[in-house]
């Protein structure tokens, strides 16, 4: 089976942006060329997206280092949760 990730960015309606029609149509060809294809579609418009700050970068390290998240102080787990 094909898989297919389309991924948009764009904050208009597809009835508003020709790159999004365009990119809706191909979408479309795709699966009248291949009707089994898996097409995962993303909009990063809506999408959460993390605050990465100071707070983020320092607990991400401590992650990465091996430190346990229950060890970490409350300012550290924060945003870390959402993503990890």
């Amino acid at each position: 089976m094909t898989t297919i990730l389309y991924i948009t960015a764009n904050p208009k309606k597809e009835e508003d942006s020709n790159s999004l029609r365009v990119g809706r149509a191909l979408v479309e060809s795709i699966r009248q060329l291949d009707s089994q294809a898996d097409i995962v579609e993303i909009d990063v418009y809506k999408q959460p997206i993390p605050l990465i700050d100071s707070h983020f970068l320092n607990a991400r390290s401590r992650l990465a280092a091996g430190e346990k998240g229950a060890e970490m102080q409350p300012e550290g787990q924060g945003g870390v949760w959402k993503v990890f």
